[in-house]
C-alpha cells in the first residue's frame, strides 16, 4: 500500500474516484471520498491492483479544503442546457439497498447548501427504494404482464383439470350405473331360474 498527499484535479460522476496529478484512485463507495471535493488537498492510502489504483479504508482524508470548482476558464463542467446549477439525475435500472444509499448520498453530496442536501435525499431515497422494491416502471410493466399471463394460463389448467374431472366422474358414474343394472340382471335372472 502507498500512501499520497495532493491536491484533487477532478472527481468522478459517481463521486467513488478522484484524480490527483494526472491519476485516477478509486473507492468502492463515494462515502470512502468524506465529502472531498475539486481543490481539496488530500491524504489517502491506495493499492494497485495493474492499472487501477484502489482506494484503502479509512478512505480520503481532507487536510485542508481548497477554492473547489473555479468560476472562470472553461474547466468545469456545467449542467445541462438550463444556464443555472440545477442538477440532473439519471434513473438507474437496478440496485440494491446500499447502491441506492450510496447513489442518494452521492447525488447530494455535489450541492454546498445542507438544505438543498436535505431536500435532494428526501426526493430521492423513495424513488431508490421504490426501484429497488419494484424495479424499473418498465420492469414492474413486464412483472404485471408476466404474472397476467401466469395466472391465465394458471386459469386455464384450472379449467381443463375440473372439465377432465367432471368427465371422469361421469363415467364412472355410468360405469357404476351399467354394473348395478349388471347385477340387478343376473339377479333376476337367477331368481327366474
Amino acid at each position: 500500500m502507498t500512501e499520497i498527499t495532493g491536491t484533487i484535479q477532478s472527481v468522478r460522476r459517481d463521486r467513488k474516484g478522484v484524480k490527483i496529478d494526472d491519476v485516477w484512485y478509486s473507492a468502492y463507495a463515494a462515502s470512502e471520498l468524506n465529502g472531498a471535493e475539486r481543490g481539496d488537498h488530500v491524504k489517502l492510502t491506495y493499492s494497485a491492483k495493474g492499472d487501477f489504483k484502489n482506494i484503502q479504508k479509512p478512505g480520503v482524508e481532507v487536510l485542508s479544503k481548497g477554492e473547489g470548482q473555479s468560476s472562470g476558464g472553461g474547466g468545469g463542467r456545467k449542467s445541462g442546457g438550463n444556464g443555472g446549477g440545477d442538477k440532473q439525475f439519471r434513473t438507474v435500472p437496478e440496485l440494491n439497498r446500499i447502491d441506492a444509499l450510496n447513489a442518494a448520498v452521492a447525488v447530494t453530496v455535489a450541492d454546498t447548501d445542507t438544505k438543498e442536501r436535505v431536500k435532494h435525499v428526501m426526493k430521492l431515497v423513495p424513488i431508490f427504494v421504490n426501484v429497488i422494491e419494484n424495479g424499473t416502471p418498465t420492469q414492474a410493466k413486464a412483472k404485471a404482464t408476466d404474472d397476467a399471463a401466469a395466472k391465465a394460463a394458471a386459469e386455464e389448467a384450472a379449467r381443463k383439470a375440473a372439465e377432465e374431472k367432471a368427465k371422469r366422474e361421469a363415467e364412472a358414474a355410468a360405469a357404476a350405473e351399467a354394473q348395478k343394472e349388471e347385477a340387478a340382471t343376473a339377479l333376476d335372472d337367477f331368481l327366474d331360474d
